[in-house]
């Protein structure tokens, strides 16, 4: 029995002594330098392989070292290499290391899948197929898995995961993640691939070297190897990186790639950056020797370095055959080097060569770039920079390389010095659906419209999503998405929508006007009319030499497009409209946006639609400057018994009447002008109300208008009639508000009965300026409907240069009329009085005015509080407050309390706890979130005295609220509701004898 267990040790420390001699000789067996001079020229690259004999020996010693298993079985382990399979299962780290070194031994056609995700940094691990003789020829199969790597030596050559990889060689369905850093030829997953074949391959690993031959994924691609639908989202950078690619490093001889997307930054510097071979691109650097095709591919990453030829998707095409189809670029590319001619493109930087016979027959077909492409300051000079939209520079003038349906983005080129050989396309065009048809050629397919939003609506490649383009018929093609048939339409450029608006305005040719009753028009991609910021401001003075008044205004700069509304209509006044052509459908922006909004500011109603009866919803005005004589809305001039619901303006919206600043006339015609940043002017009856809902404007709101007043808000403008019905619930605004006697940070004038206001708030500035009465408010100037549960948090602001007008100031409300009521409403602005004399009693925290009927102005005023502040005019800072009771006023820690915000709830849930920081701690409406607030204890009434809610008052509670007045204990939030007797948030002696009082019946 002893013998053999002897026996036994004696045959296990055999078996550890052959793993020990496994671990000892595999780092030189594997890592062995390789011969050859990694920094030479092309050709010289090509071949250089490490065969050196004592790597040989080194390797012949692993594989006799890995077959040292006949005392395995006594030992109970069974080694990797007793498993029979066609493809051996990878579990673990120690798996992966045990395969590797059957690879490197020589056992080169193994197949293997990984089972799970696997993480080998900080092991022994070294790279699979570790020289060229021992190339990996079989299939690994990553099952969707990761390999997590940290594969570092910058003494040597070639390295990544797998070291060379044969022409048989398969790797597919991978994910590498961690880093891979090294010399040369350093790449995420391969770094030599001589024929083999990568395929659904990812690359999240950072790659760096200190030399050249570095990628994403491949160092260097060559003997008719090829990737399909591979990925690099991996930094790849180089301290002398030549030769540098988001993807591939080097493409030399190799076949078709299809489906590369870089969108790593890919950054090359090199200590000679003047040979004309160097290059760095998004996909790959060079593209050389015999052809090679890189089809159906995108880079989105940075391309930078001091290199001499730098491309959006190669750097360099230097060989015959080669060739460029259907791809294109949105990554800034952005050469360093200041010393050398320069090659920039945003597709290619250069064709080059030693002779015309290297660039004969290079194709470069149906590719597009929308990245800036830049150099240095200074480069172009001397023509020593060569940029280009599409291609950077071509060496040999008489080469006749095939170049044709290229575009690029006309403002991705500051300036050109080179032939750039394609053809520049304004954002509108390129976002067209005829644009893509135009880039796919007579018969191709490669390109579909971003109906899906992945690409800001520039063509996206077919296996990416969106929808393939419609053919177009003869005719117009603005409008040649439309037919009488179909009740749904996606559009996706500029001319698409202007068609929409021709086709509603009965503008069309050859059609007939639809107001689209019962249809849905989808946007399907963002729209861009314009260039943003075409305008200029400038400060002046309007109105009448006898009441002058001083406003900023806007004027537009002379080519900028100007848009007509969707739906027209001609004011004559604030509510009367003629020649009217509403949009009765339902139009939906998906979430999309419309910038580079301009209209015509002599039009009379203007926005990005004029007047409106159906629905409008889910779209954004990013930018603009929306103006008319009288109603401007930026989302809908005039809305006629519909819906706007989940809009956004960003755009200025201005209302100018037509004289010119310094006129010494009044602008405008007498109560014109209803100014909005949603909607201008509503309209409603009690069978068809018009709402605005969910709605937001950031965009600053002018009204320029002087002869007897605009109306101007940040939501809505106007709503005219008292009989009008419709409701504003919702809404925020946070652009200031600069108008002419009625303005509101909300809505500028709610003349109606039953139009309520509810859920609203408003943290832009609110500036009224008149030669007459102001108007302004928070929320509303003048108000005849109810206002509840909102806030402002903006200033408002009475600006006055003439003597002796009054100037009507409300917080929430410039003049309530009765019976509307004001309830559940809080007001933290400040309010400022600038300019001449003004009335006093027309100010309020919440309320300014009674609107005629100050008897019954503090009974419709409900549950509303404000912020304690002193005026900015000391004058009036003591009837500021308004009609208000006394304990309307409160602290701001007293307002971000959760007291606070369950006495400003009522009996409703309006508004929470500011949990998420969004407006300084003070209650939040519920929609915009925040934390409901802990409702109180069932302790009596507030103020009844009675804290253990047995529904009489004793002595213990007096002694209970003494000892919590002097800290010598603590009340609930209940029990102080409870004892607060007088009901001004804090609880004080006061309190104490009103507790007695109730104690003693008094």
């Amino acid at each position: 029995m002893r013998k053999s267990m002897n026996n036994s040790l004696r045959r296990m420390l055999a078996f550890l002594c052959a793993l020990a001699m496994v671990a000892a000789l595999l780092p030189a067996a594997v890592f062995a330098a390789e011969a050859g001079d990694a920094a030479a020229a092309p050709e010289a690259a090509e071949v250089a392989e490490a065969t050196e004999a004592a790597e040989a020996a080194e390797v012949s010693e692993v594989a006799e070292a890995t077959e040292v298993t006949e005392d395995a079985e006594d030992a109970q382990i069974e080694p990797l290499a007793s498993i029979e399979a066609t493809s051996l299962p990878i579990a673990t780290a120690d798996d992966l290391i045990a395969f590797a070194a059957r690879v490197n031994a020589g056992e080169t056609t193994l197949s293997a899948e990984l089972v799970a995700d696997i993480d080998v940094s900080g092991t022994d691990f070294v790279p699979i197929g570790g020289s060229s003789s021992t190339s990996y020829q079989g299939t690994f199969d990553g099952n969707g898995h990761t390999l997590t790597v940290a594969i570092s030596n910058t003494s040597n050559n070639y390295f990544a995961p797998f070291r060379y990889v044969g022409a048989s060689g398969v790797i597919k369905n991978l994910t590498v993640a961690g880093s891979v850093s090294g010399l040369a030829s350093v790449a995420g997953v391969v770094s030599m691939l001589s024929g083999g074949h990568l395929e659904n391959v990812r690359n999240e690993a950072s790659v760096s070297s200190t030399g050249p031959y570095i990628g994403g994924l491949v160092a260097q691609l060559q003997s008719g190897g090829y990737l399909t639908d591979c990925v690099n989202a991996g930094s790849v950078t180089s301290t002398n990186g030549y030769y540098a690619g988001g993807v591939i490093g080097y493409y030399n001889s190799a076949g078709v790639s299809s489906g590369l997307v870089n969108s790593g930054s890919v950054t090359a510097n090199s200590n000679t950056s003047s040979n004309t071979y160097y290059g760095a691109g998004g996909i790959t650097s060079v593209m050389t020797i015999s052809g090679g095709r890189i089809e159906s591919s995108v880079n989105t990453g940075q391309v930078t370095g001091n290199i001499r030829n730098i491309g959006g998707i190669a750097g360099v095409l230097y060989s015959p055959g080669a060739a460029i189809v259907d791809c294109y670029n949105t990554g800034a590319v952005t050469p360093t080097a200041t010393t050398s001619l320069v090659g920039a493109g945003g597709i290619v930087g250069a064709f080059t060569g030693q002779s015309n016979t290297y660039v004969h027959n290079c194709t470069v077909k149906n590719c597009y770039n929308i990245g800036t492409v830049s150099i240095p300051d200074g480069l172009l000079e001397g023509s020593r920079g060569r940029v280009g939209g599409v291609l950077g520079q071509v060496s040999n003038t008489n080469e006749t390389t095939n170049f044709e349906n290229n575009y690029y983005l006309d403002s991705s080129v500051s300036e050109l010095n080179t032939n750039t050989r394609a053809t520049a396309k304004t954002a509108e065009e390129m976002q067209a659906g005829g644009f893509v048809l135009l880039l796919n050629g007579e018969e191709g397919s490669a390109y579909n419209v971003d109906t899906d939003g992945i690409n800001g609506g520039y063509p996206v490649l077919a296996w990416q999503g969106g929808t393939p383009p419609a053919e177009e018929p003869p005719g117009d093609p603005a409008t040649s998405w439309y037919n009488t048939e179909d009740t749904s339409f996606t559009l996706t450029d500029g001319i698409q929508l202007a068609g929409l608006a021709a086709i509603v305005n009965g503008t069309a040719e050859g059609i007939e006007q639809d107001d689209f009753a019962g249809k849905t028009v989808t946007l399907g991609a963002n729209i861009v009319l314009d260039e943003d910021g075409l305008y200029d401001s400038a400060t002046g003075v309007f109105g009448s030499l006898s009441y002058p008044v001083t406003f900023p205004y806007y004027t537009l700069r002379e080519g900028a497009k100007l848009w007509t509304p969707i739906g027209t209509g001609t004011a004559t006044a604030n509510n009367t409209f003629t020649q009217t052509n509403f949009f009765a459908g339902t139009f939906d922006g998906a979430g999309h946006s419309v910038s580079g909004l301009y209209t015509d500011v002599s039009q009379t109603t203007q926005g990005l639609f004029g007047c409106v009866s159906g629905t409008v919803k889910n779209v954004k005005v990013e930018s603009g400057l929306v103006s008319a004589k009288i109603v401007a809305g930026g989302v809908v001039a005039y809305l006629y018994g519909g819906t706007v619901e989940n809009c956004e303006n960003h755009a200025i919206v201005y209302a100018d009447g037509g004289e010119k600043a310094a006129s010494g006339l009044e602008n405008g015609v007498s109560r014109g002008g209803a100014i909005g940043g949603i909607v201008g002017n509503a309209y409603g009856t009690e069978g068809d109300p018009f709402v605005i809902t969910g709605c937001a404007n950031t965009g600053d709101i002018l009204n320029t208008n002087t002869a007897k007043g605009g109306r101007t808000g940040g939501i809505l403008g106007l709503v005219d009639v008292a009989s009008y019905v419709g409701e504003i619930t919702n809404n925020e605004n946070s652009g200031d508000i600069i108008g002419y006697q009625y303005s509101g940070g909300i809505v500028g004038m709610d003349y109606s009965k039953y139009a309520p206001i509810s859920g609203c708030f408003n943290s832009g500035d609110v500036r009224i300026s008149a030669s007459g009465s102001a108007y302004g408010g928070g929320i509303v100037s003048q108000c005849y409907s109810n206002v509840t549960g909102c806030y402002n948090t903006g200033n408002y602001i009475g600006y006055l240069e003439t003597a002796d007008k009054s100037a009507h100031l409300g917080g929430i409300v410039s003049d309530l009329f009765s019976p509307a009521l004001v309830t559940n409403c809080y007001n933290t602005g400040h309010l400022e009085l600038q300019g001449t004399a003004v009335t006093a009693s027309s100010t309020g925290r919440i309320v300014g005015s009674g609107g005629g009927k100050h008897s019954t102005a503090a009974a419709n005023i409900l549950n509303c509080y404000y912020l304690e502040i002193t005026s900015t005019v000391p004058q009036f800072a003591d009837v500021e407050q308004g009609w208000l009771a006394d304990d309307a006023g409160k602290t701001a820690d007293e307002l971000k309390s959760n007291a606070f915000v369950l006495l400003l709830n009522g009996e409703g849930d309006a508004f929470n706890l500011d949990t998420d920081g969004i407006n300084g701690g003070y209650p939040v409406l519920a929609w915009q979130g925040g934390t409901p607030p802990t409702p109180a204890p069932e302790y009596g009434e507030p103020g009844s005295g009675d804290l253990n809610g047995d529904g009489q008052v004793t002595m213990a509670e007096v002694t209970q609220l003494v000892q919590a007045i002097l800290g010598a204990g603590a009340l609930t939030d209940g029990q102080v509701l409870a004892a607060d007797m007088d009901g001004d948030g804090v609880l004080t002696m006061a309190d104490v004898v009103l507790v007695l009082h109730t104690l003693l019946g008094v």
